[in-house]
């Protein structure tokens, strides 16, 4: 491999523990309870996004409003899942989407 790919693999894998570290915050789990989604699935479901998919969802939490905004972030936390769901459903994983093939 090359030395730009594991550069890209390891930005991926950087993105993937920040949107974790996102979703243990309690606002967080708060907003994805709120919504009927599990907020340790959806901790695992992070390790299925592309490296471009998450470092995309990293920079997006990273430009929330500090300590604020729970609107905004709820409508990310939401958005985020509803992604990972159409992509695990469009990867045959689970089956939420009836629209997803």
């Amino acid at each position: 491999e090359t030395e730009a790919t594991l550069d890209i693999t390891a930005k991926g894998q950087e993105a993937r523990n920040a949107i974790k570290t996102f979703f243990a915050r309690e606002d967080a789990q708060t907003a994805l309870r709120a919504q009927g989604i599990d907020p340790l699935e959806a901790m695992a479901r992070v390790d299925s996004l592309t490296d471009a998919e998450a470092r995309q969802f990293a920079d997006q939490i990273e430009e929330l409003p500090a300590g604020g905004g729970f609107f905004i972030t709820f409508l990310i936390v939401v958005g985020v899942i509803v992604i990972i769901l159409a992509i695990t459903d469009a990867m045959g994983y689970t089956n939420v989407f009836t629209f997803v093939r």
